[in-house]
């Protein structure tokens, strides 16, 4: 088991909001080719550390002569479209069209997954040590891992000024690979970096209201973590 933080980086995304019937204010459009960022936060990660983007894994090596396991693997990263950027929109909002280049800040539009844009794989792991100290006390491994989940998203939205802070939701799937580098102390307590690369498809996000969102993204991860593992 592992608990530590994530870095991450996002690809370019196209969202649509679709809310016709939304009472008081129907809205139906697509913005092309938004920009995102995360909201890490270093300066928290020892006063706070559920506050910065977290990541944690509980695993099981089943077949430890051949490095064999499986590990459900979550990551709580947050996804930020960047206020102010200039992007293409085209619908309509309270039944007025429109069709242009948009500046994405208050009052037209703010979109996050900010209490989580939330990984949650299963994932299959394979472990190789590829140095071990004369003394046995300190030993490296590499880690390869595939696996796939769900988002579980909490997203917040403001669309012409009206705003709503949503509940968690299953909006997707989302699927990727993972490597890293363990440094292990007595074969127990490891320190843990790795990279992460994984596509996010968020078919089914809360919007404002009764309606929907969606996008897909690839998403890039730089992950610190330390943790202890079990002999039985």
């Amino acid at each position: 088991m592992e608990w530590g933080w994530n870095k991450d980086w996002y690809s370019k995304s196209t969202i649509t909001f679709h809310g016709p019937d939304n009472p008081g204010l129907p809205y139906d459009f697509t913005v092309y080719d938004v920009e995102a960022t995360d909201e890490f936060r270093g300066e928290k990660v020892i006063s706070e550390p559920f506050v910065p983007q977290y990541s944690y894994r509980i695993g099981y090596i089943f077949n430890a002569a051949k490095g064999l396991g499986i590990e459900f693997n979550f990551d709580h990263s947050k996804y930020v479209v960047k206020k102010g950027q200039t992007a293409h929109a085209e619908g309509t909002i309270n039944e007025k069209t429109f069709n242009s280049d948009t500046v994405l800040n208050e009052p037209f539009l703010l979109f996050e997954h900010t209490n989580g844009a939330n990984f949650t794989m299963l994932n299959f792991v394979k472990e190789k040590t590829i140095h071990t100290t004369a003394n046995k006390k300190f030993s490296f491994v590499h880690t390869m891992k595939i696996g796939a989940g769900v988002v579980i998203p909490k997203t917040y939205i403001l669309i012409d000024r009206q705003v709503l802070d949503n509940d968690f939701h299953v909006a997707g799937m989302v699927a990727g690979v993972e490597t890293g580098i363990k440094a292990f102390y007595k074969n127990h307590f490891f320190l843990n970096l790795a990279g992460k690369a994984c596509y996010a498809d968020y078919s089914n996000a809360l919007g404002l209201g009764n309606g929907k969102v969606s996008h897909h993204f690839f998403a890039y991860e730089a992950l610190f973590t330390f943790g202890y593992q079990f002999s039985f």
